[in-house]
């Protein structure tokens, strides 16, 4: 892909885009899979020291953890991101060979995930989807990407003059 090409600021029919790096992908993931341990860890210390103190303060204080959690996955996920890709600028957008590309609302962008969690939780899917992510040169696309026919992009926000 030699010329550039650019997705710019919350717009939702991005005229042509630039394959995200896979090193970006990876810190992208390396930061999505800290918030989800960051997650389980308040959950596991609420519910031992709800128990262990006798007190529902640790499990309100989970409650609310998770609760700001989903509220910004959700908002993210309306921009084709998660917290990990926001955080480097990435996102997920259609992944079509002509015409314009938006980014995937919620429902692929939750499709998505629930793919990509089945393929983690399997062993052979998860060296196939390595083996498929490095090998394809342009896009990095994994197999989550290629069933919801999506790709990770750059974002380049819009400046204002």
């Amino acid at each position: 892909m030699s010329e550039a090409r650019t997705l710019t600021g919350e717009g939702r029919e991005p005229s042509a885009v630039a394959t995200a790096p896979l090193y970006l992908r990876l810190i992208a993931y390396a930061a999505d899979g800290l918030a989800s341990s960051i997650t389980v860890g308040v959950w596991v210390a609420s519910v031992g020291a709800g128990i262990w103190r006798d007190s529902s303060t640790p499990l309100l204080f989970a409650l609310l953890w998770t609760g700001a959690l989903l509220f910004v996955w959700i908002r993210l996920a309306g921009r084709g991101q998660t917290v990990g890709k926001a955080m480097v600028g990435l996102c997920v957008v259609e992944a079509l060979p002509q015409g314009s590309r938006s980014r995937l609302g919620i429902g692929r962008m939750f499709v998505r995930a629930v793919i990509r969690h089945v393929v983690l939780g399997t062993g052979f899917l998860l060296i196939l989807d390595l083996v498929l992510v490095l090998l394809d040169e342009d896009r990095h696309r994994s197999i989550a990407d290629r069933f919801m026919v999506s790709r990770v992009v750059l974002v380049q926000r819009a400046t204002q003059a």
